[in-house]
């Protein structure tokens, strides 16, 4: 009687399950159909003279972009030696025209822009610390020459020390914030960018 009852009370929950995984399994068959038939209808496109055409335009359109890249944001030492993209272009391995290819080509170029502008933004931004850090000084230098003067209130300058004490801890918690962590309004992290370029 116990089981029978367990039965009743498992059964409806495991048709459930079942159900479930029915529909998940439908929903991806039919996302793989609908996939291979695009793929397909893509791929005969691109098989007659105006698909070629417009891959042709493309692939201009994206070796022009990676030319104003490496003009306009010049790759750092480290980068010079090239990724592994750099080197398949150079070898002449992506020259043939496919979807794959461009698409390939234009996940490589936003990473290499995010890359780019990263480094660039925490160049400039360890720039800013240092003029900032520097403005500070002279202005604890100020704030000791002016505690010479016996005119001035010692309340004022204990108030002004402890002002600046703040700007100088502010500044280095901002900056070390941001050189540590990644931008986040520059997109996705390196990590997910090469599980991307892996699929």
């Amino acid at each position: 009687m116990e089981k029978e009852l367990c039965g009743s009370i498992v059964k409806p929950a495991v048709d459930r399950v079942n159900a479930v995984n029915q529909v998940k399994q439908l929903g991806t068959n039919t996302i793989n159909t609908v996939k291979d038939l695009g793929m397909a209808t893509v791929n005969k496109t691109l098989e007659t003279s105006y698909g070629q055409y417009v891959v042709e335009k493309m692939d201009d359109v994206l070796t022009m972009s990676e030319d104003y890249l490496d003009k306009y944001l010049p790759d750092s030492e480290e980068e010079a030696e090239g990724t592994e993209m750099d080197n398949l272009s150079k070898e002449g391995v992506l020259d043939e025209f496919s979807v794959e290819n461009s698409v390939t080509r234009v996940s490589h170029l936003t990473t290499k822009v995010r890359r780019r502008m990263y480094k660039r933004a925490v160049k400039d931004l360890k720039n800013v610390q240092m003029r900032s850090l520097e403005s500070l000084a002279k202005l604890n230098f100020t704030v000791d020459l002016v505690k010479s003067y016996d005119e001035i209130p010692s309340w004022v300058l204990s108030q002004t020390k402890e002002k600046l004490s703040y700007l100088q801890e502010t500044l280095h918690f901002v900056t070390e914030t941001v050189i540590a962590a990644p931008l986040q309004f520059l997109g996705r992290s390196t990590k997910e960018n090469d599980e991307i370029e892996m699929e």
